[in-house]
């Protein structure tokens, strides 16, 4: 009869032969669900270990509620119900924020503890090993048609239960590696990327790494790097948001990492970066900024000025949009696909003129369009300029300055008048 450490191995080795049928394409190929339930001993064995030394250390701490080996414990399951393991000697009513309680209030002195000395209290079986063929399985995630939640889900929930087995230099790199898969995973994976990312990978990660005092681990310094991906390759500000909380619980100086996000990422990076900045460290604002960021909300996007389209411009669009791609067209033009074809499907309103009056020449379903978009534009950054200077404004001397500018924009006074209300 073969050993634990045999099976174990065993059952590693079953990964990386369902790694090859898939990188490869060899018959019979592996779905992710089939991945997946090999994964579920994986952490069962896990958590059988954890319950088992929980118990021995439950008797020389006396005063701690759950284990201290069991503080990893990944709460909650996976949502596939398949996925979830059987566990009868651990309480179901442990929840996570009594989990990480318990870490933080554990005695000091465990942290001085060697963690080669703490690993040795464990069964010897190939942990490193399981961990290297974890990573190596997340290249599968985007290349699998079927079972791509299930496979995502598994090796997240068994790398958070393999976390107490780890030495602090695969701790430390843990964090940057899993996040970057937000580049590659399909986006029903990025909530749960975040999720295990803030709850289980980056709190283990940095306590681990303060162990070793005057060391810079590599999380610490990869924090940067994990907000300019986290910014890149998602567009939800809650997700920003989770990630940017879950460091500044357990690192210090955030703000510096904002800098240099918005100091060398990519353009689409800085607008969230700056909003996200100024949200959570408001006196950073310079002092000439505060009304021009007055009443701004993290919303993942900077503010812009919403885009009208004039009734030709329209018309123009569905013209040269017959017979082509409509994808591609979209794309080529920088325009919403959906805005086009609800352009098109106007089609024939759009080709009916309203009669008398420069208001009246918008088209049915053409929405409101400025008559002098050059004009409006000029009029926007004086305003813009003047809030920054804090200087007051009101209606009437908008249209004192609009009616100034009028005549360089070669506009007769008879084609425009402003607005006296």
């Amino acid at each position: 009869m073969s050993t634990k450490a045999e099976q174990f191995a065993s059952k590693i080795r079953y990964l990386q032969e369902y790694h090859n049928r898939v990188l490869h394409n060899i018959y019979p190929v592996p779905s992710g669900t089939d991945i997946a339930n090999t994964l579920k001993y994986f952490s069962q064995t896990l958590l059988s270990i954890l319950s088992r030394t929980g118990k021995k250390e439950n008797q020389d701490a006396s005063n701690l509620t759950v284990p201290m080996t069991m503080c990893l414990f990944p709460v909650p399951f996976p949502l596939t119900p398949s996925l979830r393991p059987q566990v009868s000697s651990i309480n179901p009513t442990v929840t996570r924020s009594l989990l990480y309680s318990v870490l933080r209030d554990a005695p000091s002195e465990r942290g001085l503890q060697s963690r080669d000395a703490h690993l040795s209290d464990y069964p010897s079986l190939d942990y490193q090993g399981l961990y290297v063929t974890l990573v190596t399985l997340l290249d599968l995630v985007p290349l699998l048609q079927h079972g791509q939640h299930d496979l995502g889900q598994s090796i997240f929930y068994t790398t958070t239960c393999l976390l107490p087995f780890l030495n602090d230099d695969i701790l430390s790199t843990l964090p940057y590696t899993m996040i970057s898969t937000l580049a590659t995973f399909p986006p029903f994976l990025h909530k749960d990327i975040i999720e295990y990312l803030s709850t289980s990978f980056l709190p283990m990660a940095i306590l681990g790494s303060s162990r070793r005092e005057g060391v810079p681990a590599h999380v610490n310094l990869s924090a940067s790097s994990m907000l300019m991906i986290a910014m890149q390759y998602t567009s939800n500000p809650v997700y920003h948001c989770q990630l940017l909380e879950c460091l500044m619980k357990y690192k210090q100086e955030v703000w510096k990492d904002l800098l240099y996000v918005i100091a060398y990422g990519p353009s689409q990076v800085k607008p969230p970066a700056v909003q996200m900045l100024f949200h959570y460290w408001p006196n950073l604002k310079p002092p000439g900024a505060i009304s021009e960021y007055r009443g701004l909300q993290y919303t993942g996007k900077m503010s812009v000025k919403r885009k009208s389209y004039s009734v030709e411009y329209k018309s123009v669009i569905v013209e040269d949009s017959q017979g082509k791609s409509l994808t591609s067209f979209c794309k080529d033009k920088k325009l919403d696909l959906q805005m086009v074809q609800k352009w098109q499907a106007e089609c024939d309103n759009l080709s009916q003129q309203v009669d008398k009056g420069n208001a009246k020449k918008r088209k049915r379903g053409a929405g409101r369009q400025p008559l002098f978009p050059e004009l409006e534009d000029i009029i926007c950054e004086w305003s813009t300029d003047r809030r920054a200077k804090s200087l007051v404004m009101c209606r009437t001397a908008i249209q004192v300055f609009a009616l100034a500018m009028a005549p360089q924009l070669e506009i007769s006074p008879e084609k425009f008048k402003a607005s006296q209300h």
